[in-house]
């Protein structure tokens, strides 16, 4: 323990990546008092919580998580309250510190994607396919699922029967145990690589109700040339355009109708496809992304 308190006394800055820290900052505070702290909120988790409870399903549920929400707004308040710098994803996110906050230094450093990585190749499926991605142990992503399958996939059946919907990421199988073997459903576990599930969707589909931050999910597609139809808060943080980037739907019908609107219009979704990639490229890089944090943080 000594050797690491001299190892850490030699530095000037303490990046701290979530708040699950934040209890340890007395220690921190008293241990290193002269060191610069710098906290990267990915998100803001009390409003994840608030979300979760809004769309809980039983009572015990709501009351769960509304104290949930109520404790972790508390702690992570505080924890800003004492950084010397907190770093958003996004303006939204900024916006939410500053109103319970306004003298806290926030600065908006934007996820990004890497777009050479993600390059896109043609390879459709003969028949539509829709792609969802995402850790599956992530509440906000299995909710996301199962509203899917319940009130808009149906929809969307009804005009393209063949239509079918992959849903693909860590822990899938287990986590979407109940929606294995469903007609026109397929879930993919822990694929190596996502590109090539990527590469033959017509549509990627984000229908998040929950969750905080911005989706990387959104921008891999973007970057691979893919058009997008997201729900409000699916977009949210992120500086996109409804109708030209993406496709941002506030309810199940319009969500819907939307998708089976990029299946018929393929010169609509070839144009979605190609303004995302431009804003993927020229906005959300890593590369860009890396340089504005070299300024925001020396």
């Amino acid at each position: 323990m000594p050797d690491i308190l001299r190892e850490l006394k030699k530095a000037d800055k303490l990046w701290i990546d979530f708040s699950s820290l934040f209890p340890y900052f007395t220690s921190i505070r008293y241990l290193l008092p002269g060191i610069r702290v710098v906290c990267n909120a990915h998100n803001i988790e009390y409003k994840y919580l608030e979300r979760l409870n809004a769309t809980a399903k039983t009572q015990l549920e709501k009351r769960w998580y509304q104290m949930q929400a109520l404790a972790m707004k508390r702690i992570e308040l505080e924890g800003f309250e004492k950084c010397d710098l907190v770093i958003t994803c996004s303006e939204t996110d900024k916006k939410e510190v500053l109103q319970h906050l306004p003298n806290v230094n926030v600065e908006v450093l934007p996820n990004g994607v890497d777009v050479e990585y993600f390059t896109p190749a043609s390879c459709l499926t003969h028949t539509p396919s829709l792609l969802f991605t995402g850790t599956m142990s992530y509440k906000a992503n299995k909710d996301a699922v199962a509203y899917f399958i319940d009130s808009i996939f149906p929809l969307i059946l009804k005009q393209f029967p063949e239509c079918t919907f992959k849903i693909a990421g860590a822990g899938a199988k287990q986590a979407l145990k109940d929606f294995v073997g469903m007609k026109g459903v397929e879930i993919i576990s822990d694929p190596e690589d996502m590109r090539p599930l990527y590469n033959e969707a017509w549509i990627v589909v984000v229908p998040l109700r929950s969750g905080s931050g911005t989706r990387l999910k959104i921008l891999e597609a973007m970057a691979m040339e893919k058009p997008v139809v997201s729900t409000e808060v699916g977009a949210e943080g992120l500086l996109l355009t409804n109708g030209l980037e993406l496709l941002i739907a506030p309810n199940d019908m319009t969500f819907a109708n939307d998708v089976v609107t990029l299946i018929q219009d393929y010169e609509l979704a070839i144009r979605i496809s190609k303004l995302g990639k431009e804003r993927a490229s020229e906005d959300y890089s890593w590369e860009r992304i890396r340089g504005k944090l070299k300024k925001t943080i020396f």
